[in-house]
């Protein structure tokens, strides 16, 4: 079916955008460069990540892929428009004004203000869980109940969690961890949450002040790993569709512990974000009514 081929091209098309993005933000923040963590956070560390044969090749991927998943989620969403219910329509338009807002955003790209680097995640995951959501969704008649509640609930959990780590990644925080984590609080540390305010923690606050950050993302973590373990048995009713969501809860934690580490692979680290990009596409899909995820992706 041409419009099944379009949304899973789609789909592909937004993890190379997503994974891609981020691979370049880290590498550009000094994720894995050497000596760690000398070198983290420098504009030397920048240009050079900027000026590797990965960096461009990520570049053109990034271009190429952005722009054909433009025309492609156009197409999907003209094709089907006629033929989906209510609840798929209003996830074509989301989709479509996601899209709009990533191009927009994309022209204020690298910014000092972390809004861009929130919208830049935020906006990819959205792209992911709306295509899930429009391919796992089937017609009224073949529905199943979804508890959209709470999974919505859920849902705002993973991107206030996913916000934190961004802001890790914005604020130039990746190496406050990197000897010891012990800062729970500092005067002032509120002050890292605001996405209009640029700079980065230890000019923000003082020098590794990036340590609340990271304390907030591994208690968040622990918390979303909780939520999900009760969301994904207590609300989920078919048994691919939580064996999906607990698959990539699962990868995204193990991953996350990996980018923890005191020495942190760029790899490792942009693969926890698209790990974290799957696990909210699991989300989507979980709240369309009909089919199993794992069924409707392999049709």
């Amino acid at each position: 079916m041409l419009l099944r081929r379009l949304l899973q091209l789609a789909f592909a098309l937004a993890l190379v955008v997503v994974g891609a993005s981020a691979t370049l933000r880290l590498a550009a923040n000094g994720i894995g460069c050497e000596p760690w963590p000398a070198c983290y956070g420098g504009a030397d560390t920048a240009a050079a990540a900027n000026a590797t044969p990965l960096a461009r090749a990520l570049r053109l991927s990034h271009r190429i892929a952005a722009s054909a998943f433009a025309l492609v989620a156009l197409a999907a969403v003209a094709l089907g428009w006629r033929r989906w219910a209510s609840g798929q329509r209003i996830a074509g338009a989301a989709l479509l004004a996601a899209t709009a807002l990533l191009a927009w955003i994309g022209r204020h790209t690298p910014s000092p203000l972390p809004a861009v680097t929130l919208i830049n995640l935020l906006g990819g995951f959205a792209l992911l869980a709306l295509l899930a959501y429009l391919l796992a969704a089937r017609p009224p008649a073949a529905a199943a109940a979804a508890p959209i509640g709470a999974l919505a609930v859920l849902a705002v959990a993973l991107a206030l969690q996913a916000g934190s780590g961004a802001l890790i990644s914005a604020r130039l925080a990746g190496a406050d961890c990197a000897s010891d984590c012990r800062t729970s609080w500092l005067p002032g540390a509120a002050a890292l949450a605001d996405p209009m305010l640029s700079g980065t923690a230890a000019e923000i606050v003082q020098p590794r002040a990036g340590q609340v950050l990271h304390l907030w993302h591994r208690l968040g973590g622990l918390a979303l790993a909780l939520t999900t373990l009760v969301a994904a048995f207590a609300l989920l009713r078919r048994r691919r569709r939580r064996t999906a969501t607990m698959v990539a809860a699962a990868a995204t934690g193990a991953l996350g512990f990996a980018a923890a580490s005191a020495d942190p692979a760029l790899a490792a680290v942009a693969a926890h974000a698209l790990a974290a990009g799957l696990l909210v596409a699991s989300l989507g899909a979980a709240v369309a009514p009909g089919a199993d995820l794992s069924e409707e992706f392999s049709r």
